[in-house]
């Protein structure tokens, strides 16, 4: 049996944050309509600008599956297909504990530091399906479900 897993930014302090950033854009948009006497194209420029960011926060999301073939993975809207790391390719795969904000600058798709062959896709938490390519590629899938994950590698890398 396969894992599967999508995971999205609905914990409490992602819309505490996203409510904030509401907040500062009309508050900001209100301030130069009324005390700056902006005109009404940097109004609608500003409201376009505040719409496709909610669109691509409620569409973001991370899929992951463990199967027979590989790891797949998509981060939606970024990735407009899923990616696939098929056991061939992969030399060590393992669950671990990370600390995104020190190691990787945050959440979402990251680099650590400038070494861009070494990624994160996440979405909340600190633990995560650390994959080591043959190629030297390290690309860590967080993941909700780090014990059904586990379960799953060890079942699919035996097979492969």
């Amino acid at each position: 049996m396969e894992f599967q897993e999508t995971q999205r930014f609905n914990n409490t302090w992602h819309y505490v944050l996203f409510l904030t950033i509401i907040g500062l854009t009309i508050g900001t948009a209100a301030f130069n309509y009324f005390y700056m006497q902006s005109n009404q194209m940097s109004i609608i420029g500003g409201s376009s600008s505040f719409v496709i960011v909610c669109i691509l926060w409620f569409s973001m999301k991370l899929k992951t599956r463990i199967d027979t073939i590989g790891i797949h993975y998509r981060y939606t809207p970024f990735h407009l297909k899923e990616r696939t790391l098929t056991w061939n390719e992969i030399q060590a795969v393992e669950i671990k504990e990370y600390r995104p904000l020190q190691d990787y600058g945050g959440w979402g798709i990251r680099f650590k530091g400038f070494d861009f062959n070494n990624i994160l896709l996440n979405v909340a938490g600190n633990k995560g399906i650390q994959v080591h390519l043959k190629s030297g590629k390290r690309i860590m899938i967080g993941t909700q479900q780090a014990y059904e994950a586990d379960q799953a590698l060890e079942r699919f890398k035996s097979i492969s």
